[in-house]
């Protein structure tokens, strides 16, 4: 069998070559973020501006995938990790000033009812955690997700979760008892139909699947869900969706679980989570991204009676509740409360998705443009009656011309591939989302003059 070779992957200089090359030879090949195609290798970032080693200048409207909504290099939260790493660092899994006093926080920010946490390194693995719980509390084993979902791929348990077929190859098999529904993705309904007319259908389908005697759903413990699917190409569903599901899961005995892991602290608009914005009650929420300002840290929140069905010894790390990351997550919270994100959020992205749709919604590959408080995504086309996606070379070109222009975007998501993810920081002014608009729209427009659309 002929030998594999890594593909051949450029830079924008001499000096991101020479670490691509690097990287490339020595490490295992895992995921180039940004555009896929043509990474940025960073050497410094401050707000809303990061720098390669070429001392080429981006506009971050990225995030690291919602994580950095103060910014890069917050001076308050340098300063927090200074202060904390000169008096202490790191204690084995157990009681720690910084981690009771970030359980506090969590439990007088989430909705009513939430008190107990416990916490982690990542987002995949506070979902793993989310699911042990709902096991353990409930006795079953079978799980509701959604299609177009990512909970992680950490772990063999949230990878059944997560739908990215390209992160499931050779995996399997999975863990049992999952099943996948359609989520409400109303651009592209799974059902043909249309909002609000479809009553809201997708949710009808979950509830039938408790009606029939041949659907293979038993022994359900939770239902999770993203209140704005990211991956999927940042798909905002109605605001009544999430409130039905969580009916569903209360007339059945199931427990709600909601992913707050993109949409926590503000980003989602109205509320510091996208729960309470929502109006809903969920039984378990996950948190990562927002909660570390870039250092690694998640949390999981849910009741006291599901808390208590858990023995201590069922799950311990190593850096679970470590206090340096800790301390940052306390600080990162004020500072965000500080700013109103909920409120900065839902400002910040009015305007955005304002001046992305006035600028390109005539754009015939621009096929639908939609957002939430600091989420937007704009889905390219091929047509806009018939929806037909672009093909790879096409958002290739589009992504490598946007990076060349000096903006960071979330390219390649979606289940085409095709839609483009937009999350800047909160920190982000008017001025830079009108830079990011004049260079997505040049960048769309000489797309659509090269490829004839």
């Amino acid at each position: 069998m002929a030998k594999k070779t890594a593909p051949r992957i450029e830079s924008f200089g001499p000096k991101s070559q020479e670490i691509i090359d690097i990287s490339m030879k020595y490490e295992i090949f895992t995921h180039w973020f940004y555009t896929h195609i043509r990474p940025v290798v960073p050497d410094s970032a401050e707000g809303v501006i990061v720098r390669d080693v070429d001392g080429n200048e981006y506009i971050d409207f990225f995030s690291s995938f919602a994580t950095m909504s103060l910014g890069h290099c917050h001076p308050e939260i340098v300063e927090t990790a200074i202060q904390q790493a000169k008096k202490l660092t790191h204690v084995p899994d157990g009681p720690n000033r910084p981690r009771a006093l970030l359980a506090k926080k969590l439990s007088e920010i989430v909705p009513r009812g939430l008190t107990k946490s416990t916490f982690s390194l990542g987002g995949g693995s506070a979902v793993e955690l989310g699911l042990r719980l709902a096991k353990t509390y409930t006795g079953k084993y079978g799980i509701i997700a959604f299609l177009g979902a990512y909970h992680g791929r950490t772990t063999l348990g949230v990878q059944s979760l997560t739908t990215t077929n390209y992160s499931r190859q050779g995996c399997g098999p999975f863990m049992p008892g999952v099943i996948h529904v359609p989520y409400a993705y109303c651009y592209r309904c799974s059902f043909g139909k249309g909002y609000p007319q479809c009553d809201l259908w997708c949710a009808r389908y979950i509830e039938s699947l408790f009606k029939g005697q041949l659907t293979a759903a038993t022994d359900i413990a939770t239902l999770i869900v993203e209140p704005i699917q990211g991956v999927a190409g940042n798909v905002v569903p109605p605001d009544t969706f999430l409130p039905e599901l969580g009916k569903i899961c209360k007339e059945h005995g199931i427990l709600f679980f909601v992913d707050e892991i993109q949409t926590g602290f503000g980003r989602f608009g109205d509320a510091m989570t996208a729960s309470e914005a929502l109006g809903i009650q969920p039984d378990i929420i996950c948190f990562a991204k927002a909660l570390g300002s870039g250092f690694p840290i998640s949390a999981v929140i849910t009741r006291d009676d599901i808390a208590e069905k858990w023995e201590p010894v069922m799950s311990s790390e190593t850096f679970m509740g470590n206090p340096f990351l800790c301390s940052i997550a306390l600080k990162s919270i004020e500072l965000l409360e500080r700013m109103n994100a909920p409120k900065k959020a839902k400002s910040l992205g009015a305007y955005m998705l304002k001046a992305f749709t006035d600028s390109l919604k005539n754009l015939q590959l621009v096929g639908d443009i939609r957002g939430r408080g600091a989420f937007a995504a704009i889905e390219l086309v091929k047509d806009k009656k018939t929806k037909e996606p672009i093909d790879e070379e096409t958002w290739q070109y589009t992504a490598d011309l946007t990076l060349r222009k000096g903006l960071m975007l979330n390219f390649g998501a979606g289940n085409y591939g095709n839609v483009i993810n937009i999350v800047p920081p909160l920190i982000a002014t008017e001025e830079h989302i009108d830079r990011a608009v004049d260079i997505l729209t040049e960048t769309l427009r000489q797309t659509q003059k090269k490829f004839l659309f």
